[in-house]
């Protein structure tokens, strides 16, 4: 029974140790990651953030750093997938931070996976009928899955108008309807009247 009792305590001793080895090494690593995200040096923060993902995985207020410094050292659009992949994930696991889905699927839009900025976006317009910036976001995203079909360009088009009545200041949302009408429905009298409620709505921006 002693012999028992003293391994048992033994193995708790070893798993406390290793417990506050693991718990030191975030924290300077966590450290180190802000210091140099901070002071530009974005490799060094993401080796950093990474290790300390490696240590926590389900820390979601790491993953989403290491997703910010991971795009803020992105050089092409491509490279900013996986940092898109990251708040996905971390907007999964807390539903709370619901801004880092939207970057998501911003992201994604911009580097033309679609399908996946769809999926986000419609989910969210779903939840919030109001949201212009969803709405916008979402008719990029219907558009870019197959341009050339009539009825993505319709359902586009949709959305588009939508967002201008959710939030007449878009600017962006007249700009991408005239131009939607023009170039890919052949509609240039109603391109023309978009351009000119943008010029109404927003005399003090254009």
């Amino acid at each position: 029974v002693i012999f028992v009792l003293s391994v048992v305590a033994l193995g708790g001793t070893l798993f406390g140790l290793h417990y506050l080895q693991v718990r030191r090494s975030f924290g300077m690593m966590l450290t180190q990651g802000e210091k140099a995200e901070a002071e530009g040096k974005y490799d060094v923060a993401i080796r950093s953030y990474k290790h300390c993902v490696g240590l926590h995985p389900k820390d979601v207020v790491v993953r989403g750093k290491l997703a910010d410094v991971m795009v803020k050292a992105a050089k092409t659009p491509q490279e900013k997938l996986a940092p898109a992949d990251l708040l996905r994930g971390v907007a999964h696991d807390d539903p709370s931070k619901s801004d880092r889905l939207v970057k998501a699927g911003e992201m994604f839009n911009e580097v033309g996976r679609f399908e996946d900025a769809h999926a986000i976006f419609e989910r969210i317009v779903k939840e919030k009928p109001g949201d212009a910036e969803a709405k916008f976001q979402l008719a990029v995203a219907t558009l870019g899955r197959n341009e050339l079909d009539r009825t993505n360009q319709e359902a586009s088009d949709k959305l588009l108008e939508e967002t201008i009545k959710a939030d007449p200041k878009l600017v962006k949302a007249y700009v991408t309807r005239a131009a939607l009408l023009r170039r890919r429905r052949g509609n240039t009298s109603t391109a023309d009247l978009v351009m000119d409620q943008l010029v109404a709505n927003n005399r003090d921006n254009v």
